[in-house]
């Protein structure tokens, strides 16, 4: 991205109350930084444009249709950056990424928010609520498309099925669900693996080692372990291009205060059982549902995407099978392919959603 859209993005100035540092750009990306609150939690929001004119922010009346994704694990919108970017770009339509409260930088004046220990599955949940209730009512959006990526999924249908309840309708273009874990994980074959493996780790306080690790070694050489290790995992290279991901990771697991999710992750584990009302959300907009898979992905096999496809779940949602890991962002050329065809499917939902107006 050229620096003159960068410096015009970075340029815009903010005055609301509650707003930390306004926006300011994320190192190495076209995208934003914000920090604020939703629901009394902090919050960082990673945002994308598709020009470099105008404001862009929570409160900037930028009009046009909003693209909002909820992250999978740890939670760190950062490391959607490119992603983001692509999407923005080529679907002509603003973009952000919401990471989980407290699993990212908080700036010291919302310190004071962020409570001692970290959400629990809840907790996470209404914070969801809070953004996605936040995001929808920004001024000048005209159209919502929602996006999640393996838990962050679940946090969406929630969030889409708790507004509703409260307030009625939630009008969205589309729903994307990539990678979807929303339900008994245990009733595929990595999370019945996983489930003993989260609470050896938690046991032996992994979370705390890996932490501390990442706060002493310099990001560049903890973010080329991860990468190694995700490499022997087959779900990244050792290319350069891969490695801006990685740095992200480290960055989030030397600073922000809650970092890896191991006790949120064995919660979701226990908790998730099968649908709840989110179900029947997603059933009433089912022409504008999709779903997105991971040829060989591990958390959603054949036997999950036939799952969705049964009477009960959602028949009537299209279904799309990618060449990508479970992770998305931590292969580069997946992330920016599968940012591509969603741009491209959004842009085909929005012309749908005009003519009909």
């Amino acid at each position: 991205v050229a620096g003159g859209r960068l410096a015009a993005m970075a340029d815009t100035s903010w005055t609301s109350p509650d707003r930390v540092q306004g926006c300011r750009p994320l190192e190495l990306s076209s995208c934003l930084l914000e920090h604020r609150l939703f629901d009394g939690f902090p919050a960082e929001l990673v945002w994308a444009s598709p020009t470099s004119e105008g404001a862009i922010g929570l409160d900037a009346a930028r009009p046009g249709a909003l693209v909002v994704l909820l992250p999978g694990m740890p939670g760190f919108a950062r490391m959607y950056a490119e992603f983001l970017s692509t999407l923005a770009e080529e679907s002509g339509c603003t973009a952000v990424s919401v990471s989980w409260s407290g699993h990212h930088e908080v700036p010291p004046k919302l310190l004071d928010s962020l409570p001692a220990t970290p959400l629990r599955l809840a907790e996470q949940a209404r914070f969801a609520t809070a953004a996605v209730r936040e995001l929808r009512a920004m001024p000048g959006v005209t159209d919502l498309v929602l996006v999640g990526h393996s838990l962050g999924c679940w946090f969406l249908a929630n969030a889409l099925s708790t507004i509703e309840a409260e307030s009625g309708p939630c009008e969205v273009a589309s729903v994307h669900l990539f990678c979807p874990v929303m339900e008994a994980m245990d009733t595929c074959e990595r999370g019945r693996r996983l489930g003993p493996l989260l609470r050896t780790f938690r046991a032996l306080r992994v979370n705390e080692v890996v932490c501390a690790v990442a706060r002493a070694v310099k990001s560049d050489a903890f973010a080329a372990a991860l990468q190694f290790i995700w490499w022997i995992r087959g779900k990244s290279s050792l290319e350069q291009h891969d490695r801006l991901v990685w740095r992200r990771a480290a960055e989030h697991l030397g600073t922000a205060p809650h970092r890896v999710p191991v006790e949120l992750g064995q919660e979701a584990l226990e908790a998730i059982g099968p649908p709840g009302p989110w179900l029947e959300s997603l059933r009433g907009r089912q022409g504008r549902v999709v779903l997105h898979f991971g040829k060989s992905d591990a958390w959603t096999p054949e036997e999950v995407r036939s799952r969705w496809r049964s009477a009960d779940r959602l028949p009537e949602a299209q279904q799309y099978i990618h060449e990508m890991p479970h992770g998305i962002v931590t292969s580069r050329p997946a992330a920016l392919s599968v940012a591509s065809v969603l741009a491209s499917q959004i842009r085909e939902e929005l012309r749908h959603v005009a003519s009909k107006k």
